[in-house]
């Protein structure tokens, strides 16, 4: 079992921003995230309508 609780889409997508990443490129719902000396990865926003929670499962590494 993960030691991370699942949180909401967009209070991590907050986060990110907040410490530096930023959105490189956006294709539907999947967001590429680049930050500088680290490598990119893409979250999938879920649709603002849902209460599904965002978990840490659903990042894809992107090299």
């Amino acid at each position: 079992m993960s030691k991370w609780s699942s949180s909401k889409a967009k209070r991590v997508l907050a986060a990110l921003f907040k410490i530096g990443w930023h959105i490189k490129r956006q294709t539907g719902s999947h967001r590429t995230l680049a930050r500088e000396g680290w490598s990119d990865f893409v979250v999938h926003d879920l649709n603002k309508n849902t209460e599904r929670p965002f978990k840490d499962n659903e990042f894809d590494a992107v090299k």
